[in-house]
């Protein structure tokens, strides 16, 4: 059964209350000198990620990676692509390489157009890579992605 309009609507703005929360709450380890270029940059990301639906998405990746370090100590990676170009997936612990630091910004950000998906890749250690994907199947109760 499809929620209602409003219904989705509500649970947009509660996911992007949780992810301005979560980015806030982690930036301050990530970025312990908030100077005003990290707070810009940030507030571009977290405007972009909401704007386009991805709080959830973001969320959902970072539910994942925590339990793939946490459960099945595994490395992740990932600080090329998209991820690696973005200050919220490196203040969220998505990506160990500070992109303002590294002068990165993921295109996507700047890009004309709305994107239509979250395209976003993790990289885990082979040998555990099976396992936190059935964990992920499992916890999102949907196909292994």
């Amino acid at each position: 059964m499809k929620k209602n309009n409003k219904q989705q609507k509500n649970d947009a703005k509660q996911q992007a209350a949780t992810l301005r929360f979560q980015v806030t709450f982690k930036s301050k380890t990530a970025y312990p000198e908030m100077c005003e270029e990290v707070q810009s940059r940030l507030k571009l990301e977290l405007d972009w990620f909401i704007n386009n639906n991805f709080a959830k998405g973001m969320m959902d990746i970072k539910t994942i990676t925590d339990a793939a370090r946490s459960q099945f100590e595994c490395r992740i990676g990932g600080d090329h692509g998209f991820l690696g170009g973005s200050a919220v997936g490196y203040a969220l612990g998505l990506v160990g390489q500070d992109p303002i630091l590294a002068s990165k910004t993921a295109p996507e950000f700047s890009a004309e157009s709305a994107p239509t998906c979250l395209n976003v890749s993790l990289h885990l250690d082979p040998e555990k890579r099976n396992q936190v994907v059935e964990w992920a199947a499992d916890h999102f109760k949907s196909p292994a992605m």
